[in-house]
């Protein structure tokens, strides 16, 4: 205790408490030494003063440290502080002035914040009128100018002539290429298509800049007084680092009020008389002697004892109501004048323990002690134990058998139930007096009422005990016995004040405690989304706000230098634990108060403790409160300020319910992103500013339709702008098989472009009788898409275009993707600059194969070609049509690696040869990488007349507009699923041979893709696949009489599936596309719409799903590439299976 006001060691008391609490013993002794010391009236300084203290209460090297530290914390070595000469009213107005900072320090951090400052007017109208300039500086460089003179696309001098034939050298080979081809194209485009906007000087876009700066910051200065911008402080803390909540200053947990006390003195015998004693009792021995006719009768007088009331109790016991119970009843007794004694006994009362008799057995109590009142208190459990134990049965039995001749002793029942012990004694046939913990008083003082009975365990606590343990459960473990009466009393709550243990049980963990606030917050009245003002459990969280008030400013007021409680952990987890009680009805305030809270050793607190709250918007609709967490009666998302949201979040609220963090974008509010806007638009002023003194930039190209700028579209096709002379640039546009060159368009200027996919003339004579070809046998030719393949790939065939076997090599190349175009021309050098254009950056990414007949003039080529700045190879082959032949492998390899019957004679860079789409193996399933393209999907060029008859008579096929459809790169298997393959990975598949698997419904044919890693194919990949770049019926072309070389159908199955790979692939090496069996794709029936589609997906029609190829049994017009058929996903036929897709590719 500290020393008073009037010691003379009260200005020591600070430093002794410090002391005592690190761990230098300081005692009564040490401080009546330092009192009769100081009674003398030393003269010390502040080394005197150390010395001495340190003499007399330091006694190891450790507490000597801790000594000088303490010491000078408490007092400083600073200069002396003698009054001064100078008057008052000289000083200065800041020495005499109260400091802000102490003001503020002083201030109490449970006080409601301070409002902020209404804004000025002028202020406004000024951000106003710089928003209103900048708004017309943005319309007039918006505004559109006069459109630039006619711009003339620059033609390839080029005149279509049929190509020449010649008689076939090698059937197998086609030698004629398709009339037109399709591709991506950009057609002339019109003047008012190109169109220079209305473009800032440097000077404007300065004082834009210095503008939007100007308002960007008024803006921001406007917010942040509105706002102030919170953040957590590091804190050096000193002092306690918790303090548990003080007990409450009024005592309302008396169980037993002051009238039911009285009469409980009064109703119990004072004295109670036992066995004569040794003194005679005269009168008596002469009464009994004259009435016994002279024989004396001697008569003792009788022992009289004072009345005694015992108390044992359970030390095992868990209840604190029993405890307070006894306490409050002997202290009662002993006020007047009862002897009332405390012991405690284990499980049985075999021994008691007093605090003067430590060791006392009623087993051999033979005298006074069995007049005594009293009272046992277990709770069932350790009797239970001792009585089904066969070591203690015995014993446990003798006890309470002795027990039941005692005639003042009764057993508390102090088990949850308050049932247990008078079943127990019951099944142990003992007639033992067992009461309830209520019913303590009256059997003291001899008064019989009926007991109440006590409510099903199951029916839970009464409604008056569970508002009780509500309000209890706002102050989460700071609760206590003494805490609980005390509320109780405050709220004026109806439930008997013997109900504490049951609403501290109640109330004992999280999710109790949260399952019993939110049954409050439910059945509350509200005004909108807060707590009336009137309702219990706005009173109760006042209550405790309240508490944790009057707590800190106790704790401030008796503050101890040494041991700082402004500056300690424990007030600030006081602060934590007041601002939670605050987010019930003023979330704004408590998100200020808990953001500022939030540093390095709380922030982890709060984050766990707001993980336990959730806002009404998240409570569950489905199910009822698991006690997960609490559910406040306000929205999240009808918060006014977005900060509160944000600092909520980030802090952790209902982080269980959200799947990441705060986004981004929810980090400032929408204020702050207007600054940062204008921050940043007065930046890029500046910078477009210092770079227009410098360079121009370059056109930009608009597309019709946005899905044109698609990533998987646009890398279809060329986009290039190149700088040509000053403040103009060149466009290339197009694609790699045909491109047109814009000159000459204006530095910064928009043009507009529509892209189109249409199909162009192909074969072109061009001078000297040379024939350029853009596509071979495919109208929709497939590009090469190996890993570093280039923008552009041309090929040189140094030969005549009517000599066949070029022409073979010519559609070979094409149609295999080495060549995006194929000059054959004799005379090819004349062509060469004007062919591959003057877009450097185009010729860059450009590969050049040239192949000559004869090795002799690779000297000339090989100079013409030293200019170009791409890669580029010159071989040379006697035989073009064995060459055509051998391009035919997978994937892309160097031309001086490549197995082709030709000679390198020079190269230059990585010039490589694409023999055909890439392929894998693995687990017995070969895998064919498709590369990524553009087709039209939809009807073929076959005719419609041709098409009636069987097919058309079934009404299966659905015929369908045509759209374009581009694709990303997947892969797709090179034959139909087999049983072989099928039964390596589903177990229970008896089949292992190579027919196609069939009789599986769609579920289990995607189950089986998906285990591969991938599915089933869209109908775009799957028709996309099939056609491998052709236009025609079938990948082959339009003759049906064809059909029978590559697929089994009606006319050639014999009515049955056969075994796969029997018949030629399609040209991308795929097998059976057409007929075997029909191939279930992962897309329901759903009409076609028109337009131009990246990766569509087609509709999930669980009735109806699309097959698609035709099978064994149908007839040829059922296995083109366009034709749709449909079944239902649940059947099993016989001539449906499939094949998988996996997207992107995989190892």
């Amino acid at each position: 205790m500290p020393p008073d006001a009037s010691d003379r060691l009260a200005g020591l008391g600070d430093f002794l408490a410090a002391l005592r609490l690190n761990g230098v013993p300081v005692g009564p002794g040490e401080i009546e030494r330092l009192r009769h010391l100081f009674a003398c009236s030393p003269c010390l300084d502040r080394a005197g003063l150390r010395s001495l203290l340190a003499a007399l209460l330091v006694k190891t090297p450790a507490q000597r440290q801790t000594f000088d530290g303490l010491f000078a914390a408490w007092c400083p070595d600073h200069d002396a502080d003698w009054p001064t000469d100078e008057p008052a009213n000289a000083r200065s107005p800041a020495a005499t002035a109260p400091d802000a900072r102490q003001r503020e320090r002083d201030r109490s951090p449970f006080a409601p914040p301070r409002p902020p400052l209404p804004p000025d007017l002028w202020k406004r109208l000024l951000v106003i009128g710089a928003a209103l300039l900048l708004l017309v500086a943005l319309a007039w460089s918006l505004w559109p100018p006069d459109p630039p003179a006619d711009v003339r696309i620059r033609e390839l001098s080029v005149r279509p002539e049929p190509p020449a034939g010649q008689p076939n050298l090698d059937p197998e080979l086609p030698d004629q290429p398709v009339e037109r081809f399709w591709t991506w194209r950009i057609d002339d485009i019109p003047p008012a298509a190109i169109r220079v906007p209305n473009r800032l000087g440097p000077l404007p876009l300065a004082l834009l800049g210095v503008l939007a700066l100007a308002l960007a910051l008024a803006l921001r200065w406007r917010y942040r007084r509105e706002f102030p911008l919170i953040t957590a402080t590091p804190q050096a803390y000193r002092g306690f680092g918790w303090q548990p909540l003080p007990p409450p200053p009024r005592d309302d947990g008396a169980l037993i009020d002051a009238r039911a006390r009285r009469q409980l003195v009064w109703n119990i015998e004072r004295f109670v008389a036992d066995g004569p004693t040794r003194r005679l009792d005269l009168p008596r021995t002469v009464e009994q002697s004259a009435r016994a006719g002279g024989c004396v009768r001697f008569c003792f007088q009788p022992a009289v004892y004072e009345r005694a009331v015992w108390f044992w109790i359970d030390r095992h016991l868990a209840s604190p109501t029993a405890k307070e119970i006894a306490a409050q009843l002997g202290a009662t007794l002993r006020a007047a004048g009862l002897e009332s004694r405390l012991g405690f006994f284990t499980d049985a009362p075999q021994r008691i323990d007093w605090s003067e008799q430590p060791d006392y057995r009623p087993l051999a109590e033979e005298g006074s002690g069995r007049q005594a009142l009293v009272a046992i208190f277990p709770d069932g459990a350790g009797l239970r134990r001792r009585l089904e134990h066969p070591l203690h049965r015995v014993e446990t039995r003798r006890l309470l058998g002795a027990l039941q001749h005692w005639p003042r002793l009764a057993f508390v029942d102090c088990s949850p139930g308050g049932d247990q012990l008078a079943a127990l004694f019951a099944a142990q046939d003992l007639r033992l007096e067992v009461v309830a913990l209520p019913q303590l008083p009256d059997w003291l003082g001899a008064v019989d009422k009926p007991a109440v009975p006590a409510a099903a365990a199951d029916d839970g606590p009464p409604a008056a005990l569970r508002q009780w343990a509500a309000v209890v459960a706002f102050g989460g473990g700071e609760a206590d016995a003494a805490t609980a009466q005390t509320l109780r009393a405050a709220l004026a709550l109806p439930a008997s004040s013997w109900g504490v243990d049951a609403v501290l049980a109640a109330a004992a963990q999280p999710e109790d405690r949260r399952r019993l606030i939110n049954w409050l917050l439910r059945s509350e009245p509200c005004d909108g989304q807060t707590l009336h003002v009137h309702s219990l459990a706005r009173q109760a969280l006042t209550w405790w706000q309240a508490r944790y008030a009057a707590a800190d400013e106790e704790k401030r007021t008796h503050e101890n230098p040494l041991l700082p409680w402004r500056d300690s952990l424990a007030s600030r987890r006081w602060q934590v634990e007041h601002a939670l009680l605050q987010l019930y009805t003023e979330p704004e305030a408590a998100a200020d108060r808990l953001t500022k809270l939030a540093d390095e050793a709380l922030r982890p607190e709060i984050e766990h403790r707001l993980r336990e709250f959730a806002a009404a918007d998240h409570r569950p609709a489905d199910r009822d409160d698991d006690g997960a967490r609490v559910y406040l009666n306000w929205r999240f998302a009808d918060l006014k300020k977005a900060t509160t949201r944000h600092r909520l979040r980030q802090l952790g609220f209902a982080a269980g319910l959200y799947q990441s963090t705060a986004p981004p974008l929810q980090e400032a509010p929408r204020l702050v992103l207007a600054t940062a806007l204008l921050g940043s638009l007065a930046l890029a002023a500046w910078a477009v500013a210092a770079h227009r003194l410098l360079a121009e930039h370059p056109p930009r190209l608009l597309v019709s339709d946005p899905i044109h700028d698609h990533p998987t579209l646009a890398a279809q096709t060329l986009r290039i702008a190149e700088a040509s002379g000053t403040n103009a640039y060149q466009l290339t546009l197009g694609s790699a098989r045909a491109s047109v060159t814009l000159p000459q368009i204006p530095a910064g200027a928009e043009v507009a472009l529509d892209w189109r996919w249409a199909e162009s003339e192909n074969a072109v004579l061009v001078a000297g009788g040379g024939v350029l070809l853009r596509a071979g046998s495919l109208a929709q030719p497939i590009r090469a898409c190996a890993n570093g393949w280039p923008k552009r790939s041309l090929a040189v065939i140094a030969a005549p275009y009517t000599d066949r076997a070029a022409r073979q090599l010519a559609i070979r190349l094409l149609d295999k993707g080495s060549a995006d175009q194929v000059l054959a021309a004799a005379d090819w050098a004349d062509l060469f600059d004007e062919w591959r254009g003057s877009s450097d950056e185009l010729n860059r990414h450009t590969q050049v194969l040239l192949i000559l007949p004869h090795a002799r003039e690779h000297a000339t080529a090989e100079r013409r070609l030293a200019d170009h700045p791409g890669p580029w190879g010159i071989v040379s082959a006697g035989d073009l049509a064995a060459l055509a032949r051998a391009v035919d492998f997978s994937g892309a390899k160097p031309i001086a690696q490549a197995r082709l019957p030709w000679r390198v004679l020079a190269t230059r860079g990585e010039a490589r040869v694409y023999g055909g789409p890439e392929t894998t193996t693995k687990n017995g399933i070969e895998w064919v990488s498709i590369c990524p393209g553009s087709f039209t999907m939809g009807p073929d060029s076959f005719p419609m007349a041709s098409r009636k008859g069987e097919a058309m008579a079934e009404q299966r096929e659905i015929v369908e507009p045509a759209r374009v459809v581009t694709l990303s790169r997947f892969e797709i298997t090179a034959s139909e699923t087999t049983n072989r393959q099928y039964a390596r990975t589903v177990t229970g598949h008896e089949k292992r041979d190579e027919l196609p698997v069939i009789e599986l419904s769609r579920k289990e044919a995607r189950s089986f893709c998906r285990h591969l890693g991938g599915d089933l194919p869209s109908e775009a990949q799957w028709e996309y696949a099939a056609r491998g770049g052709s236009r025609s019926a079938w990948s082959f072309g339009d003759d049906k009489s064809q059909l029978g070389r590559h697929a089994w159908f009606s006319g050639n199955s014999g009515d049955q599936a056969h075994q796969v790979r029997q018949k030629r692939p399609n040209p991308l090496g795929l097998y059976d596309m057409h007929g075997n069996v029909e191939e279930w794709t992962r897309d329901g029936v759903a009409r076609y719409q028109p337009g131009s589609f990246v990766d569509p997906d087609g509709a999930n029609d669980g009735q109806w799903q699309i097959l698609r190829g035709g099978s064994f049994g149908h007839p040829p017009e059922m296995s083109r590439s366009a034709s749709r058929n449909y079944g239902n996903p649940e059947f099993r036929l016989g001539f449906d299976g499939f094949r998988c897709v996996r997207a992107p590719p995989q190892p």
